[in-house]
């Protein structure tokens, strides 16, 4: 008889610990199931924020230009309307304004701006410097010479260091000085032609197609430069993808601005080739339509593609990219080059009298939803009046959830990422095991004390494992009540 009791109370022990033992598992087991329900959820609000994050291209402003170069006091004239026309914010890439943003055209010298931008790559990548000089050849100078292209004078073994071709290209809009950079970042005519379009593949200027590095088609050149195997068409963009590039352009390689900025440039100074030229673009302080803060980029004219500007301007926190196509007549330049940049000015009080940059979220730590993170920086917003976007944290990244849409889905100008605060308190074993790598270390009394209460804190999140705990104890409990007991008796 005593040995059945021995034999079932050795069973029930062994049940006691079995269930101890499994508890730990199907907890785990447990978390798991949670984590994956949670991560699902994260991958489903990631989701629906990338939705919202697509371009919407009827949201921006569509107010006629009209209007709005008559309330800030400016000229118009039917007759020299523009075909397309955009303002973005410079730092986001938001749609301030837009009209026919992707009507294709031609852009003319706006294509130099590609050329500038493959320049300020090859020297980030060490191909090139600056200060790099090239030798001027017979065919160079034969092109400097062609009456019907911009071109500067180009005198055969003058080297010409790459700093001044890029103020030759950007202000006298020369020709020539375009296709010694090509020339020096390429190794064939045909080969720089790809690469242009691969850029702008990249930057996602998807209504795009270069067939020439300068803007004057192939044929302008008779017979000096002959990309091979390429076309001999006008370049095509649009007024979207113009901004878009010039967006990366301030992004990646604001210096440039260095190069646009004043409105006249002495180049080749102290040599033979010296020459003085003031820039196309009247918008730029000191010139006809100066508007304060404009400090770049870039005209462009031709008969195909009447007169054109992209400039940039920088007022307190704002900066903004604007670009105005196919205004007025190439025959009638002088007047619509004024319109040009009179409708310019105007889309610029816009911007800067109805939008404002705001300060969303401060750096430092925050907390949404019972989730603690820490920004590095402050986040800061575009906003048109008395409209506040929204935000929430998805994941480890604050979502903006606002109306002004951007330049391309590729812009997530709307996320920012956080640095995650854990809510969970960490016990001086895991601090242990992340500083020491599974090295030993000795706590005193406190810190002990210390983990037994986090200890028996995680046991109200598993009551499996709690229940394991408490039926092992009672068979232990019962056990050494019944051994007493069998030792009294044999005593007796």
């Amino acid at each position: 008889m005593e040995k059945r009791k021995f034999k079932f109370l050795l069973g029930l022990m062994t049940c006691a610990f079995a269930l101890s033992a499994l508890a730990p598992i199907a907890a785990e087991e447990e978390t798991a199931s949670e984590t994956t329900e949670q991560t699902t959820l994260v991958q489903e609000n990631q989701t629906e924020h990338n939705a919202n994050a697509e371009v919407n291209k009827s949201s921006y402003d569509h107010e006629d230009l009209y209007e709005i170069t008559s309330k800030y006091g400016y000229d118009y004239d039917e007759n020299y309307r523009p075909a397309s026309a955009i303002v973005v914010d410079a730092e986001t890439g938001q749609i301030i304004y837009g009209d026919n943003i992707d009507l294709e055209r031609d852009p003319a010298s706006l294509t130099k701006v590609m050329t500038a931008y493959l320049v300020f790559e090859a020297v980030e990548k060490g191909k090139i410097s600056l200060d790099t000089k090239i030798v001027a050849t017979e065919n160079d100078r034969a092109i400097s010479t062609i009456p019907d292209i911009s071109n500067n004078k180009i005198v055969v073994g003058i080297e010409y260091p790459v700093r001044e071709l890029l103020s030759l290209m950007l202000y006298p809009s020369s020709n020539v000085a375009t296709v010694m950079l090509s020339h020096a970042i390429s190794e064939s005519e045909a080969k720089y032609i790809e690469m242009m379009n691969n850029k702008a593949k990249e930057l996602g200027m998807t209504s795009t197609k270069f067939y020439n590095a300068s803007g004057a088609n192939i044929s302008s050149f008779r017979g000096l430069y002959n990309p091979e195997g390429v076309e001999d068409l006008n370049n095509v963009t649009t007024a979207r993808d113009l901004a878009t590039l010039t967006y990366y352009f301030l992004k990646n390689y604001p210096k440039l601005l260095e190069f646009t900025k004043e409105p006249a440039v002495t180049t080749m100074e102290g040599t033979e080739v010296e020459e003085t030229f003031y820039t196309l673009n009247y918008m730029i302080p000191g010139m006809k339509h100066g508007y304060f803060n404009v400090d770049g980029i870039k005209t462009g004219s031709s008969p195909t593609a009447q007169l054109n500007h992209l400039v940039t301007a920088k007022h307190g926190d704002l900066r903004v990219i604007e670009v105005v196509m196919g205004v007025g007549d190439w025959w009638d330049y002088i007047t619509s080059a004024n319109y040009r940049s009179q409708y310019g000015n105007a889309l610029l009080e816009k911007a800067y009298t109805e939008f404002k940059v705001e300060t969303l979220l401060k750096a430092g730590e925050h907390e949404i939803d019972g989730q603690k993170f820490k920004l590095d920086k402050d986040i800061q917003i575009l906003t048109k009046g008395n409209q506040k976007p929204t935000y929430k944290l998805v994941g480890d990244e604050i979502v903006i959830e606002n109306l002004i849409p951007v330049l391309t889905q590729e812009i997530r100008s709307n996320v920012y990422k956080v640095s995650l605060i854990s809510n969970e308190i960490t016990t001086s074993e895991e601090s242990s095991n992340n500083s020491s790598n599974n090295s030993i270390k000795v706590f005193d009394g406190e810190e002990d004390s210390g983990t037994f209460a986090n200890w028996l804190r995680s046991l109200s999140k598993n009551p499996l494992l709690l229940a394991g705990i408490i039926l092992t104890l009672s068979v232990f409990i019962s056990g050494i009540v019944l051994a007493t007991v069998q030792v009294f008796k044999k005593k007796d």
